[in-house]
């Protein structure tokens, strides 16, 4: 997340090779006046997130869409929204926050309107504060195209933590978050610098160096996390010829402890169930010690065409 958000979570094969041509790096979406409480974490530049807006009730959170949403075969990647999502929540809340906390999100709930492909001048993540008390708070969020049709949805569940003064009074916005220049990717294993290890009952997305996918607090970005693990399920292949195509309708993410950025992150899907249209699977990220940094359930089902708005 931002460097404002403290909101990382705290206390507590197929390789991605190149397919296609290299999409040019979009613009993040102009900051306004220079205020430092604004600069994107490297995660979220590289997938083109730009810095919240605030209104009396919302967050507006902005996001290009391009290469970076996408599998390098062109499907669409529903796990790319997690970095957009995963800050307009959880900077809902910690807006919020007493004085000298911060907060840091729990769980994450996502289900998808629109699994895809986004077309148009991008979408943007509309974050409102549902909830709080004296532990933390909860946020609902929208993610909307150019046209106003919303994508996906979600709620998170955040934290308050205790922060020292000299922090707060940094995350308040006296510290600067180095500008970092997005990269051209070939699609979303390119972008994160992960490879593949579809399975048909297990799966495996593994990143060896997961450094630039800091949410500029020493951790992995809560909403990487979230893409990393919806990769995964999506690597769950059907057997037979005959299987049907399938789209992620739901995320159901905890968030357990900070994910290291310093060793190999490994993130595994297993099937806890499957039918002839759905699968439901159980998905964890851990590090070199075993220790799950996330936990997550899954459900994909066979595709349905375009969604229609109502």
């Amino acid at each position: 997340m931002t460097s404002n958000d403290v909101t990382g979570y705290a206390r507590s094969a197929t390789g991605s090779g190149p397919s296609g041509s290299a999409v040019a790096p979009s613009p993040i979406p102009a900051q306004p006046s220079g205020d430092p409480r604004w600069e994107v974490s490297e995660a979220a530049s590289r997938f083109r997130v730009g810095s919240h807006r605030l209104d009396a009730d919302a967050v507006r959170t902005p996001m290009a869409v391009g290469s970076w949403t996408v599998w390098p075969d062109g499907r669409p990647c529903a796990g790319s929204l997690g970095v957009v999502l995963d800050d307009a929540l959880g900077f809902s809340v910690f807006r919020a926050r007493p004085p000298d906390t911060g907060a840091v999100t729990t769980e994450i709930s996502v289900d998808v309107v629109a699994p895809g492909p986004w077309s148009g001048a991008g979408l943007v993540a509309v974050g409102r504060l549902l909830a709080i008390d004296d532990i933390g708070g909860l946020a609902a969020c929208e993610v909307v195209d150019d046209r106003g049709a919303i994508v996906a949805t979600g709620t998170a569940r955040c934290q308050f933590v205790p922060v020292p003064r000299a922090a707060a009074a940094a995350e308040a916005g006296h510290a600067v978050m180095p500008t970092v220049e997005p990269p051209a990717v070939y699609g979303v294993l390119d972008l994160l610098g992960a490879r593949q290890e579809p399975g048909e009952t297990t799966a495996r997305i593994v990143v060896d160096r997961p450094a630039p996918l800091s949410n500029g607090l020493g951790m992995v970005h809560g909403g990487v996390l979230f893409c990393l693990s919806e990769m995964a399920a999506t690597a769950l292949t059907r057997p037979g010829p005959d299987a049907v195509a399938e789209q992620t309708m739901s995320v159901r993410l905890n968030l357990l402890r900070p994910a290291r950025i310093d060793e190999p992150l490994v993130v595994t899907a297993d099937v806890l169930h499957r039918s002839r249209s759905v699968t439901v699977s159980r998905v964890t990220a851990s590090g070199m010690s075993g220790k799950p940094y996330t936990a997550a359930h899954i459900t994909r089902r066979q595709a349905g065409g375009p969604a229609r708005r109502v």
